[in-house]
């Protein structure tokens, strides 16, 4: 039997041969025209938000499949000093075919028409192809598909040494107790500054009712009760650390060198086959919202959109289909986001505890929307400074929450509430 393989599959819904019909002495011929070889010296143009060591391994790895050109322009974000200029990206987008940016701002450049959706059969192979949690959480927007992912930077309860069962079903405050108690403070979480935001609002998950803002009204959520104590709960945790500050990154190695008993993170780079990790669902509230919903992904995740001002859409799409997990590609992942396959097909490549953990986590589509603003940016910030605020003991959690959504309420003013109320029910899934 023949194999296709997926690049094959790709290339042929990508390309389209043109019929011209001919009529005479009673015979209808079919005549197909000649389809002009596609130029692969006309460089793909990509904007990439991340660093220029991910830019060079993309080039490696892309001259090694493909002899399309690409000329990546590097946006580099220091994510605890600042996040990305939305109007900075908007003109990056009119000179560019492709751009990798946060999840947070695809709201704005689709609202802006500074991307466009991406349809036809070789998008549809592509997102048919992603695991449920990354089409319907990443992918989607306004119930069109607009981003292609390649990572998922989820993070998971990782351990140094065997788990025991109890370990599997931790609550948010018997986790704290055992960061000082049976650890010795010898544990971690993200809770520098870019990172502090995300780690609170994953702590929220399946506590708060009301998901960041009121769908109605857009009026901010973050100090409603529940969102208060998980912020109080962290607080009360980061004190007992060993080490308050630390970024995924940072617990990652110590986790691998055995520094540190448990961490919540997720892998920054290839895990060293010694250190024996295991990995566990993050801790649980108390008392859950009922909601089906257990994920979330950071307003930080990185994922492919396309330029409306692409000049090069069919080459556009095999560096998508390559670069979420085509042929020839594991390599270049590994460097770029070696955290899991975001497609069923690569799905149980990989036999890292995380792997198969995060695979599990990925197969349901249901999944609460990202900080998917207009000037998502802004709000984040505003977010992040006020839980560092409160884990510096400059504030309650209560006080500090209340700063956030004074901050928030300042920024929707401008921006204008039935603006946000768009971009928000797009996040949701609905077409506004």
């Amino acid at each position: 039997m023949h194999r296709v393989t997926r690049r094959q599959a790709i290339s042929q819904s990508a390309t389209c041969l043109a019929g011209i019909t001919l009529l005479g002495c009673n015979r209808t011929d079919e005549v197909v025209a000649p389809v002009a070889a596609a130029r692969t010296d006309i460089p793909l143009r990509i904007t990439w938000v991340g660093s220029q060591d991910e830019a060079d391994a993309i080039e490696r790895g892309w001259s090694s499949v493909s002899e399309q050109a690409i000329a990546i322009n590097v946006v580099v974000i220091d994510r605890s000093q600042s996040v990305p200029s939305i109007a900075d990206l908007t003109e990056l987008a009119k000179s560019s075919d492709l751009l990798s940016v946060p999840l947070m701002m695809v709201a704005e450049l689709a609202s802006s028409e500074s991307i466009e959706s991406l349809t036809g059969d070789a998008i549809s192979v592509i997102t048919s192809d992603l695991l449920p949690a990354m089409r319907s959480g990443v992918a989607r927007y306004g119930g069109d598909t607009f981003a292609i992912p390649y990572a998922a930077n989820l993070p998971a309860l990782f351990f140094s040494t065997n788990r025991s069962e109890a370990d599997l079903a931790l609550s948010w405050k018997e986790y704290g107790d055992r960061v000082g108690a049976d650890w010795n403070g010898k544990a971690g979480e993200p809770t520098t500054a870019g990172w502090a935001a995300s780690m609170f609002l994953w702590r929220s998950i399946g506590s708060a009712q009301r998901w960041l803002v009121s769908r109605e009204t857009f009026e901010p959520t973050i100090d409603d009760e529940p969102y208060v104590q998980a912020l109080d709960q962290m607080r009360q945790t980061v004190a007992r650390y060993e080490t308050p500050r630390q970024t995924p990154s940072q617990i990652w190695q110590r986790l691998q060198q055995r520094e540190l008993a448990a961490g919540i993170t997720f892998p920054t780079s290839q895990a060293n086959s010694e250190a024996e990790l295991s990995a566990a669902d993050l801790p649980s509230p108390e008392s859950s919202s009922q909601s089906l919903a257990s994920l979330a992904f950071s307003p930080w995740l990185n994922a492919i959109t396309m330029s409306a001002n692409c000049r090069q859409t069919d080459a556009s799409k095999l560096f998508m289909d390559w670069i979420s997990g085509g042929e020839g590609s594991e390599s270049t992942r590994q460097m770029v986001a070696p955290y899991n396959a975001v497609r069923s097909s690569d799905a149980s490549s990989s036999l890292t505890p995380y792997a198969q953990w995060i695979e599990k986590k990925l197969g349901s589509p249901v999944t609460l929307p990202s900080m998917q603003f207009i000037s998502a940016g802004e709000y984040y910030a505003a977010l992040d400074h006020a839980v560092m605020d409160c884990l510096d003991g400059k504030s309650t959690a209560a006080e500090a929450l209340a700063s956030a959504k004074s901050h928030w309420q300042s920024i929707t003013k401008r921006v204008g509430v039935d603006v946000q109320l768009r971009a928000w029910r797009r996040a949701n899934g609905m077409r506004a």
